[in-house]
């Protein structure tokens, strides 16, 4: 599914989500990342994330079953 469906409008990103808790601050971190508003602090948004990436057709560790 991920596959057919990822294109550059629409594209996938994958969360490592072993720990749900750091999952969802990287999740809106990267959210609020992505968005244009007015005072946006960079300083509050975590750096280097790891646990969230795009999509990669080619990644091994995404399998059907997720």
């Amino acid at each position: 599914m991920l596959q057919r469906t990822h294109n550059e409008t629409s594209p996938w990103t994958v969360v490592d989500a072993d720990n749900k808790q750091d999952a969802r601050l990287h999740v809106i971190s990267d959210l609020l990342a992505r968005l244009t508003y007015t005072n946006k602090d960079e300083s509050v948004l975590l750096p280097g994330n790891k646990i969230i990436k795009p999509y990669n057709s080619h990644d091994k560790t995404i399998t059907k079953n997720h």
